[in-house]
This record gives structure tokens, sequence and C-alpha cells, in this order.
């Protein structure tokens, strides 16, 4: 979503002195661009719900839409919240920190906290999508690493990437967002999980291990190896194979 617009401006410039006060302006003119940023400042709508007063002395007052009450802050401010924490990686402090000195909005750490819960459920039904979409990819380049004191789990699509924050490094992991049997091509490394799901579910899917030609080709197999030169073999089936198909590269079961 593009919060902001650009405004192009156009400047002509002409000579102020020439010889012949009839010159006309010919060919495309040398160009040369400025950006700047115009001053930023916060729009700020103060919903008033105001109480009547009756002849016979009854009191009404008016209730704000439950969409209004609902947050002080409207959905760009917290697209800029979120994306200064998911993408950038700023801190909840440093982002703070910015809506002070950059936007002039007072902002408190737990504000920008629930702007983030709230953001991260209205993109639920997104992440559904696509986690319901991964076992459908023909194609799945996965792989898992440590991240704080949890599991983070990658999936790359051909047109989309997937991450799993999971407490374990096991193979359930893929169950829960595979299926019990996935059919695609999995392009792993040689973690046990891969191996652990396929052969505990009888799955009939294609693991092409990355890491596997480098190391056949290393110690303690060597180059001249059997083990070696199918290591080679590999390697050249894969530059020569576009991504993300590997039609000619060997299979592994």
């Amino acid at each position: 979503m593009r919060l902001l617009s650009i405004t192009l401006t156009n400047v002509k410039d002409v000579p102020n002195h020439t010889s012949d006060e009839s010159a006309n302006v010919i060919g495309d003119p040398f160009r040369w661009q400025v950006t700047e940023i115009e001053p930023i400042k916060a729009d700020v709508t103060e919903h008033q719900a105001h109480t009547t007063l009756c002849k016979c002395g009854c009191q009404t007052s008016a209730k704000l839409p439950a969409e209004i009450v609902k947050s002080n802050f409207g959905p760009r401010f917290a697209a800029i919240i979120a994306y200064l924490t998911a993408v950038l990686h700023a801190s909840r402090r440093g982002t703070c920190e910015f809506c002070i000195t950059f936007l002039g909005i007072q902002i408190a750490l737990g504000s920008i906290q629930n702007l983030l819960e709230d953001t991260g459920g209205a993109l639920a039904p997104i992440d559904d999508e696509l986690k319901d979409a991964l076992p459908k990819e023909p194609v799945l380049n996965a792989d898992e690493t440590g991240w704080l004191d949890r599991w983070l789990w990658v999936f790359v699509a051909p047109t989309f990437i997937y991450f799993q924050v999971a407490k374990s490094r096991g193979h359930q992991v893929l169950v829960g967002l595979l299926g019990t049997v996935y059919n695609g091509i999995l392009c792993v490394d040689r973690w046990g999980a891969y191996c652990t799901s396929a052969r505990k579910n009888g799955q009939k899917k294609v693991l092409i291990p990355p890491h596997l030609p480098v190391e056949l080709s290393d110690p303690p197999y060597g180059s001249h190896s059997e083990e070696g030169k199918l290591g080679e073999q590999f390697l050249g089936a894969h530059h020569l194979c576009p991504h993300p198909a590997f039609d000619h590269i060997p299979e592994w079961a």
C-alpha cells in the first residue's frame, strides 16, 4: 500500500538574454530533478459525543460507532508501525521515537504493541490463505533455523514465501503445514525431519538436498569416489536446469 503520492512540478527555464528576442525554444530541454518531502503532519479527527437534556428531564448520550472507538489510530498509521517493526526490524522504542520525531505523534509503547497485534489479526485471513496453498504447490524450497527459543521454518514457493515459527524442529511441523502426504518436489537439506516425514507417511516426494553434492565431493568421500562423482553429476545438472522446476536433476527418494 503506497501511503504517499508523488507530485511532479515542471519549472520551465529559458535564457534571460538572447541576441534575438524572437528566438524559439528548440529540441528537448536539459532536465534536472530535485526530490523533496513536504512537511508531514498528522490528521487528527476528534469525535464528540454530546448529551441532550429533554424537558422531561431525560438525558440521552450519543454513542460513537464501534469501528471508531476500537482504536485511537487509523489504518495508514498502523501500516507504518507494522512496516517499521516487521519489515525494517525497528524496536518498539525506536518506532516510538520515529513517530515523535518525524510524524509529530505522541504514542506510548503499549499502543504500538496494541497496533501490531491488531494488524496481525487483520492479516490472519491472508496467512491462512497462503498456508492452505502450500500443499498444492508443485515445488517448494524449505529450511529451518533457530530463532530465539523457537524454530523459524521457511517455505519458498514460486510466487510467495511462507514463514512459520514453531516450538519444534521435528517432522510434525511439516505434517501440520503440508499434510500427511506432499506430492510435489520438496527441495531441502538432509535434516532428519524431512526424511522422517517421508518415511512415516509413505510420501512419494522428491527430495533434492542442496548441500549433498558438495558434501559428497569433500572428505571423507572425495571427488574421485562414486559418491563424489554422483555429487558432481548433481552439481552439473543444477547449473543447467532452471529454477524451480529442476526437470533434469536426478531424483532423490
